[in-house]
């Protein structure tokens, strides 16, 4: 192999570097997924709730400058490929953002009568895995990407 920037010192290390990265993280994945695991039962025994956990969803004050903004918590889009009943998912929403002090009145849940399309595919025919938000509904968005 000749990888510019290389020397037989880096190539002959190679293997050992690899057995020592394998040997610390055997060592620290199984110490590091514990304490993970007991923080978590940890927080939610005294905490409580998510909402309580993580009152500022995923906007931290800390490492993002205060962003956080009220409703905004978890941003998502679901497709569905059968009817569901559209009752009992709009009841058990608006249970859900209740509990993290959401009215009514500041809920937008729309059910589209659009049939989404199929998985984005690039130049190349693959399934992509990025999208534009709304490329499975294109017909939902209005002029101007409001």
């Amino acid at each position: 192999i000749n990888i510019p920037g290389t020397n037989s010192t880096a190539t002959s290390m190679l293997p050992a570097r690899t057995l020592v990265f394998a040997g610390a993280f055997t060592a620290t994945y199984p110490l590091l997924l514990v304490g993970s695991v007991a923080r978590a039962i940890y927080l939610r025994a005294t905490l409580g709730m998510p909402s309580n956990i993580l009152s500022t969803g995923t906007y931290m004050g800390w490492s993002f400058g205060e962003k956080h903004l009220a409703d905004q918590h978890y941003v998502s889009q679901m497709l569905y490929s059968k009817p569901f009943n559209e009752a009992l998912l709009r009841k058990a929403l608006f249970s859900l953002c209740a509990e993290d002090g959401i009215k009514e009145s500041e809920i937008e849940l729309v059910f589209k009568d659009e049939v989404p399309q199929d998985w984005p595919k690039n130049a190349k025919g693959q399934i992509t895995g990025s999208f534009a938000m709304h490329h499975f509904l294109p017909e939902s968005v209005q002029p101007g990407g409001q």
